[in-house]
């Protein structure tokens, strides 16, 4: 008697990590940021293709006399810019792009002239995305928190919309004292850190990771650790989104 054996496959996610990178830098002046987009790491390919979405998550930092100037990525679609203020205080901006026929190779973002900004930039790419609706929760298109008495960043809960979603979280924390280490979490895949500082030491840290949904369960990114010297006048900033695939 012959028996049929059940064949089992190993389930394919639909949204698939491309590749992300972390770039950083101190004061640039008015020269603006321009970065690459064919060296990227951690996932299935060194750049984005057709359809791709590009996400980034750029952050500046100062004391809270200062003026932060920050500006989204050229070209790109706007999510959110939140400010969180202490002695010193961070701003973050969160932008996405689906890539055309021909693919972006680089992200160009404006700077100001203010000599005292540090620069950190978190950069994911990924495939598989919804082209309608790329990005949204239950609650919205993104979930923001922000800190301050040197609290890191702690990317708020999201809940899914649909099976399948990835929670992508980032956050950046500046500017005094936050020197000599990078961010770390033990609840997020391909997790990435840099920190930029200004010839003032002055820096802002910034960090960015994702979480696989199950289900329609809400899911946690977690805080953030800082590996360095903190500082209890710093403020954070934090974002949660919910990428839903196609």
């Amino acid at each position: 008697m012959m028996i049929a054996k059940k064949m089992m496959t190993a389930k394919k996610d639909k949204l698939v990590y491309v590749g992300g990178k972390v770039f950083t830098a101190g004061s640039v002046g008015a020269a603006g940021l321009s970065i690459p987009l064919t060296d990227l790491s951690g996932g299935i390919n060194s750049e984005p293709s057709e359809g791709d979405i590009v996400i980034v998550a750029n952050a500046v930092s100062g004391q809270s006399a200062y003026t932060l100037t920050s500006y989204y990525p050229v070209d790109f679609t706007t999510l959110a810019s939140v400010t969180a203020t202490d002695a010193n205080k961070t701003t973050l901006k969160l932008s996405y792009k689906i890539m055309a026929a021909i693919p972006d190779t680089s992200i160009s973002i404006p700077t100001n002239a203010d000599s005292y900004t540090g620069n950190a930039v978190i950069v994911q790419v990924w495939r598989g995305v919804d082209p309608l609706l790329p990005i949204r929760d239950l609650y919205g298109f993104y979930m923001a928190a922000t800190h301050i008495d040197g609290a890191h960043p702690n990317p708020p809960v999201c809940e899914p919309i649909t099976k399948g979603a990835v929670v992508a979280a980032f956050g950046a924390e500046g500017c005094a004292g936050m020197v000599g280490g990078v961010f770390s979490s033990g609840d997020l895949e391909k997790f990435i850190s840099g920190l930029g500082e200004a010839a003032s030491y002055i820096g802002v840290a910034c960090a960015g990771g994702y979480k696989r949904c199950s289900e329609y369960d809400a899911v946690d990114p977690a805080s953030f650790s800082f590996s360095g010297t903190g500082s209890a006048d710093n403020a954070s900033v934090s974002f949660s989104i919910v990428l839903n695939p196609a």
